[in-house]
């Protein structure tokens, strides 16, 4: 999912909770945040960002999604749904407003965190209902929203080279997150039904 055609018009949003570096290649501006940066403040400072260079092609947003047990059914499973951990007050359906400062300023937004869209223990609890959290997102925010409904692996590699760029980190512990797991769901702007990507 990486474009290296608009790098210069790309922006990550790396919660360092999410241990690595973000990957190379995908965007020149990288923000770093963490529990103590305001959730409404990341997106302001986003959508300040997309006003300076005349609007973000891909918003690339690496984090943790709340993910891996049922406390429905008291069992561990892959499942998620419940929201990102991004920021001090994370991203869920309670607050997922906040994200409207990217309102034609953002093209296209790619969650790489666990189980972001997963919608099967909303049954259970309206909380747990990713895909109306990633159709919210898309929504509120006005952009295209890409998110997968199971928990993703990645690990972390060494880029040989001498590399660096825009966030002050050089080119150890980079995060490669691999092919996506589950299914990969794109989620339009105008509260329509999402669908599946095939990546």
């Amino acid at each position: 999912m990486k474009h290296l055609d608009s790098y210069s018009r790309n922006m990550i949003v790396h919660d360092n909770r999410l241990e690595g570096n973000p990957p190379l290649g995908y965007a020149a501006n990288i923000y770093h945040v963490d529990d103590t940066t305001s959730t409404a403040h990341i997106f302001d400072w986003v959508a300040t960002h997309a006003s300076r260079i005349g609007g973000i092609s891909r918003l690339y947003i690496m984090c943790h999604g709340y993910a891996g047990g049922n406390d429905f059914e008291m069992v561990s499973a892959d499942v998620g749904g419940l929201g990102l951990q991004l920021g001090r007050d994370s991203l869920t359906l309670g607050n997922v407003r906040v994200v409207a400062p990217l309102r034609n300023r953002v093209q296209r937004i790619i969650i790489y965190a666990c189980a972001a869209a997963d919608n099967s223990m909303a049954r259970y609890s309206p909380a747990a209902d990713g895909h109306r959290l990633m159709g919210e997102l898309a929504y509120y925010s006005g952009a295209y929203v890409v998110a997968a409904d199971r928990i993703q692996w990645y690990s972390r590699v060494t880029v040989s080279g001498s590399f660096s760029y825009i966030g002050g980190r050089g080119d150890t512990n980079m995060i490669d997150f691999g092919a996506w797991e589950g299914t990969v769901y794109e989620f339009p702007p105008d509260a329509g039904a999402p669908r599946q990507l095939r990546i």
